[in-house]
């Protein structure tokens, strides 16, 4: 499921509380991170439901070994948008130490390519043998 999901994709399962917060009309993709985070966004969408309910989303994507997740509270209520984005942050900060492929506690790992990565050992070790 890694990789760049647009609207007119199909959507995962498990994300399409997620996807029903995408503005109509969209039109950028908006989803672009391994499987390994997927529980981490269902649990940020529900929470963040909670704080305010008609929040949108825009992109949730993988850059620079953490998620990026690009959202508006919907709210004028500055309280309201101060915990929304501490949530968010509280998701960001976890996604850095959570492995993007599977979900299992990871840490920052430079690819032999260059590439900035948050990933367990056991990831490490099938994407070297990959190479």
């Amino acid at each position: 499921m890694s990789g760049d999901v647009g609207p007119s994709q199909n959507v995962p399962d498990e994300l399409a509380g997620l996807a029903a917060r995408v503005p109509p009309g969209w039109r950028g993709w908006w989803f672009g991170c391994g499987p390994g985070w997927v529980a981490l966004l269902v649990e940020l969408g529900h929470d963040l439901d909670e704080i305010a309910p008609r929040w949108s989303l825009t992109q949730a994507k993988s850059k620079f070994a953490e998620l990026r997740f690009y959202a508006t509270a919907g709210s004028d209520d500055k309280d309201v948008r101060q915990r929304f984005d501490e949530r968010i942050r509280r998701a960001e900060v976890e996604s850095s130490r959570t492995c993007e492929d599977c979900g299992r506690p990871g840490s920052l790992w430079v690819t032999p390519s260059g590439w900035r990565v948050t990933s367990c050992q056991e990831c490490r070790e099938a994407a070297d043998e990959e190479h």
